[in-house]
C-alpha cells in the first residue's frame, strides 16, 4: 500500500538538500575568499572568512590549516595549536601540519610535546627543519647529548645544510668546546663564506678566545650583511661598549630600534649605554620604557619566558622599582638558580628594601654555588655582619682564605668585623697596618666609617669628598656623605645633599629614612613623627625605621606609644639588642621595675654574660633599693674583668660599688685593680675616695705618702688632700689644697664645687673663692659654669654678681 505521507517526506527531503548545497556553496565561496586575501597578506580579513566558512563547516580540513597559520601570525600559539591537532584528527598530511605545530610547540616552550613528533613518515626537508626544532628542545631541557644526536641527524640529512653546520658551531661553543665549533665555522664558511649567521658565531669564538678585534670586525662584517638581526646588532654594540667606544655603540643601537622598537634586550643595552655615559636621566627613562613594554607581557608567559623575566626585572630594578623587581627577580632565580649574577642583583634589591634578612635566607639558600664566587660571597659575609651574625662571617672569611687568592680583600673584611664588634680602635689600626694608603673605593668607603667611629671626622668627610670626586654621579657616595655631615652635627648641609638625592625619584629607602632622621635630629618631631609614619605605610618591615619613630615619639613624651613601636622593631630583628635597651629604659623612666627586669631577662637570654647589661642589672636594684641584689651583679663583673684581667673595668666597677656604697666590695675591687697595675694612679686615687668615705682616714693618707711627691701636686690629689683635711675639720688647709687643684687645673669642677661648699656652707675663705672665680671669668668669658656658680653664690649671699 502506498503510504500517503510519501509526498510531504520528498518536500522535506528536497528543502534540506537544498539549504546543504547553500550551505556548502556558501563556505566554500568565504574559504575561497580567505584563501585570495591571504595570497594578498590581507591576514586580517582572511581570518574574518575563515571563521564564516568554519563556522558554516568546521570540519572543513582546508579552511582549519589555513587558521592555525593566521593565528600564528596573530600570535595566538595556543588557539593555532588546537587548529593544528584538529586537522591532524581530520586527516592532514603530516608535511603540512607537523612543521608549524613544532614551531607553535616551541614558541611556548612545550618542549616535551616538540621531541614527542614522529618524524620518520615526513619529508626529507621537513624532517631535517623539525630534527633541528627537536635538538633545540633537548637543548632547552639541558638533555646536551640526545641535543647533539639530533643536531648531526640534521646534518646527515642536508650534509651542506649551513643552518645545520652553523648550529652545531653554537652548540659546542655554548658547551665551551671551541675546537669542535671552529671545525663546523669552516665547513659553513666553505658553503657561504658570506652567511651572516656563520660570521657572527666565528666572531662569538674570537670573543671568547679574547680576539676582541678580530671580534668586531666580524661582528661589523655580519651586521653589513644583516642590519637587522638583532642579535648580530648586540654583539657588535657589546663589543663596542667593551672597547669603550660608545658613540660607535650608541650609533647601532639607535639604528636598530628604529627597526625593532620592541626589542627588550636591545632597549635595555640603550639604557645602559645611556647610564655609561652620565646621562642619567636619559638612561632612567630608557629603562622606564622598557618597564612599559614588559607590562604588556602577560605574567604566565614572562614566568615561562625566563629571559623576558630577566629583562623586565632588570628594568624594574634600574628604574628604582624594588618591591616589583623583587618578585621577577625572585621568579627568574627559581627557575634559574644557578644564575649568580640574577642572585647577585636579587639579594641587592632586598638590601635596598631594607630586608636584609631575606637577603641573607637567599643567599644561605644558593650557598653552595655562592661560595665558589668570592664577590658574592663578601655580600653574603657583610649580611651575616648586618643580621649580628658576626661569629658566621668570621668562619665563612676562614673558609675563604683557603680557596682564593686575595689577602686584600680578607684583610678589608676582618677590619669590618671588628667594626661590627665594636673594638673601633683595634679596626682602625689593623687598617692602618694593613692599608698604608686608602686607594679603590671599596677601602675608602671602609676608611670612611672607620674615621666616624674613631672621632676622626673631618677626615671622613676629607676622603667620602675624594670618593664624590672620583664618581660624580654615585649616589651611594652622596648618602654616606650625608651620614658623615650627622655625625659632624652639620644637619643643613646633610640636608641639602639628601634632598638631591631624594629628587633623583629613584624610591631609595636610604633617602627617605635620612630625611625622618634629619626632621629628628632637627628637633623637628612633629615633622619627623608624620613623615616617618607615611615612610613605615611603604616599608612595614623595616627595623630602622621603627627605631628611629620609637625615638621621635620618645622625644614627644609619648612612652607608650614608643613601646609598641619598640616591641614592632623587635618582630624584624630579633638580635638586635636596640629595641630591647630602649623598652628597659621606657620602664625605667615610668618605675615599672618589674617589667624592666622581665624585658632584661629576654634579652640576657642570648647575651647572659654581656657585662653591659649586668651592670643594667644591677642599677635598677639599686633603683629598687635593692642592694643585696645589686650587690651580687656586681660580684659577677668583679669575676669577669679580674679574669679579664682589665684594670679599666675594675676601676669602673669599684667606684660603682663605693657610690651605692657597697664598700667592702668596692676596696676589694681596687684592690685587684692595683694588684694588675700597682702604678695605677686612678684606682689610688678611688680607693682614697673611699677609705675617706668610711672614715679610714690613716689608709688613704697612707696611700698618699707613697706618692712622688711631683705626683703630690695632682690635681686630683691635692682634691684628695682636701677632702682628707676637711674630715679632720682643718677647714684652711683643704681651702688651701682645693685652690691648689683650680689653679693646676682651672677647668677642673670638682675642686670649684668644694671651694663653693666652704664658702658657702663653712664661710671659709669667700673673698679668695670670688676673686679666684672672677680671675677665671675675667680670662676666659666663656667659662659659664664658673660664672653660674659665682652668679648662684651671690645669690645665696644676697649680692649680685659685677660686672
Amino acid at each position: 500500500m502506498q503510504n500517503k505521507n510519501q509526498p510531504t517526506s520528498i518536500l522535506i527531503i528536497s528543502i534540506l538538500m537544498f539549504f546543504c548545497s547553500h550551505a556548502f556553496s556558501q563556505s566554500a565561496l568565504d574559504y575561497e575568499k580567505a584563501l585570495k586575501s591571504f595570497n594578498q597578506e590581507n591576514f586580517d580579513d582572511a581570518y574574518i572568512y575563515l571563521k564564516n566558512a568554519l563556522q558554516d563547516k568546521p570540519s572543513h580540513l582546508q579552511s582549519k590549516l589555513m587558521m592555525a597559520d593566521i593565528l600564528l601570525r596573530r600570535n595566538q600559539t595556543r588557539a593555532a595549536i588546537i587548529e593544528y591537532q584538529e586537522s591532524l584528527l581530520l586527516g592532514a598530511d603530516l608535511d603540512i601540519a607537523y612543521l608549524p605545530l613544532a614551531q607553535a610547540y616551541s614558541r611556548i616552550m612545550e618542549y616535551e610535546k616538540v621531541i614527542r613528533l614522529l618524524t620518520n613518515k615526513l619529508s626529507a626537508n621537513n624532517n631535517f627543519e623539525i630534527s633541528i626544532l627537536q635538538a633545540i628542545a633537548y637543548e632547552n631541557l639541558e638533555r646536551f647529548n640526545k641535543a647533539l644526536e639530533k643536531y648531526e641527524n640534521a646534518l646527515e640529512l642536508q650534509p651542506k645544510n649551513i643552518t645545520a653546520l652553523n648550529n652545531l658551531a653554537s652548540f659546542y661553543l655554548r658547551q665551551d668546546n671551541i675546537v669542535q665549533s671552529k671545525i663546523f665555522i669552516i665547513k659553513a664558511l666553505n658553503v657561504n663564506p658570506r652567511n651572516p649567521f656563520t660570521l657572527h658565531i666565528k666572531g662569538q669564538i674570537n670573543e671568547k678566545e679574547g680576539h676582541i678585534q678580530k671580534a668586531l670586525a666580524l661582528f661589523k662584517e655580519a651586521y653589513i650583511i644583516l642590519p637587522t638581526a638583532p642579535f648580530i646588532s648586540r654583539s657588535l654594540a657589546n663589543t663596542y661598549v667593551s672597547l669603550k667606544q660608545l658613540d660607535k655603540a650608541r650609533d647601532v643601537v639607535d639604528k636598530i630600534l628604529i627597526i625593532t622598537p620592541d626589542e627588550p634586550f636591545i632597549m635595555l643595552l640603550s639604557a645602559r649605554l645611556y647610564g655609561m655615559n652620565d646621562n642619567n636621566e636619559l638612561a632612567v627613562k630608557a629603562y622606564e620604557e622598557i618597564t612599559k613594554k614588559m607590562a604588556l607581557i602577560p605574567n604566565e608567559q614572562l614566568l615561562k619566558q625566563s629571559e623576558l623575566l630577566l629583562v623586565s626585572g632588570l628594568a624594574l630594578y634600574m628604574t628604582g622599582n624594588y618591591e616589583t623587581a623583587r618578585s621577577k627577580l625572585s621568579n627568574y632565580v627559581s627557575q634559574n638558580p644557578e644564575s649568580l649574577y640574577a642572585i647577585g642583583i636579587l639579594v641587592d634589591t632586598h638590601i635596598r628594601l631594607d630586608e636584609s634578612k631575606v637577603a641573607l635566607k637567599i643567599m644561605e639558600t644558593h650557598y653552595d654555588i655562592i661560595k665558589n664566587n668570592l664577590s658574592l660571597s663578601l655580600v653574603l659575609c657583610d649580611l651575616y655582619i648586618q643580621t649580628n651574625k658576626i661569629h658566621q662571617c668570621q668562619r665563612f672569611i676562614t673558609e675563604l682564605r683557603k680557596n682564593h687568592n686575595a689577602k686584600r680583600v680578607f684583610d678589608l673584611m676582618q677590619v669590618k668585623i671588628l667594626q661590627a664588634r665594636n673594638k673601633h680602635q683595634k679596626a682602625l689600626s689593623y687598617f692602618e697596618q694593613h692599608f698604608t694608603n686608602a686607594t679603590g673605593q671599596e677601602v675608602k668607603k671602609v676608611a670612611v666609617m672607620l674615621y666616624l667611629q674613631n672621632g676622626q671626622k673631618k677626615r671622613a668627610l676629607g676622603l667620602v669628598n675624594e670618593l664624590i670626586e672620583l664618581v660624580p654621579g654615585n649616589l651611594a657616595y652622596q648618602l654616606l656623605k650625608v651620614e658623615v655631615l650627622i655625625r659632624l652635627q652639620q644637619f643643613q648641609d646633610a640636608q641639602k645633599i639628601n634632598s638631591i638625592v631624594l629628587a633623583a625619584n629613584l624610591d631609595i629607602f636610604s633617602a627617605k629614612y635620612n630625611q625622618a632622621n634629619l626632621y629628628y635630629l632637627k628637633k623637628e618631631y612633629q615633622q619627623a613623627h608624620t613623615y616617618a609614619e607615611n615612610l613605615l605605610k611603604e616599608n612595614a618591615y623595616s627595623f630602622r625605621l621603627y627605631v628611629l619613630q620609637g625615638n621621635i615619639l620618645l622625644s614627644l613624651g609619648k612612652l607608650e606609644k614608643a613601646k609598641d613601636k619598640f616591641t614592632s622593631a623587635k618582630l624584624f630583628n630579633r638580635e638586635n639588642v636596640i629595641p630591647y635597651e630602649k623598652i628597659i629604659s621606657i620602664y625605667q623612666t615610668l618605675k615599672d621595675f618589674p617589667s624592666a627586669l622581665k624585658e632584661l631577662d629576654r634579652l640576657q637570654k642570648s647575651h647572659f654574660l654581656d657585662p653591659k647589661y649586668i651592670l643594667l642589672r644591677a642599677n635598677i636594684y639599686i633603683q629598687q633599693h635593692a642592694l643585696e641584689q645589686a650587690a651580687e651583679q656586681y660580684v659577677k663583673l668583679y669575676i669577669i674583668w679580674s679574669k679579664a684581667k682589665d684594670h679599666q673595668q675594675l676601676l669602673y666597677l669599684g667606684q660603682q660599688q663605693r657610690i651605692a656604697k657597697i664598700y667592702d666590695d668596692a676596696e676589694t675591687t681596687l684592690l685587684r685593680a692595683l694588684e694588675l697595675l700597682p702604678n695605677y694612679l686612678y684606682a689610688k686615687i678611688e680607693l682614697m675616695r673611699l677609705y675617706i668615705n668610711i672614715g679610714e682616714i690613716t689608709k688613704a693618707e697612707a696611700i698618699i705618702s707613697s706618692l712622688p711627691q711631683k705626683i703630690q701636686k695632682n690635681s686630683n690629689i691635692q682634691v684628695i688632700l682636701g677632702d682628707v683635711a676637711q674630715t679632720k675639720n682643718q677647714l684652711e688647709s683643704a681651702q688651701i689644697h682645693y685652690l691648689t687643684a683650680l689653679n693646676s687645673n682651672n677647668n677642673y669642677r670638682v675642686a670649684v664645687i668644694k671651694l663653693y661648699n666652704l664658702a658657702k656652707d663653712k664661710n671659709m675663705g669667700t673673698d679668695k673663692f670670688v676673686s679666684t672665680l672672677e680671675g677665671i671669668i675675667d680670662k676666659y668669658p666663656t667659662a659659664y659654669f664658673h660664672r653660674h656658680i659665682l652668679a648662684d653664690f651671690f645669690y645665696y649671699q644676697g649680692d649680685t654678681l659685677p660686672r
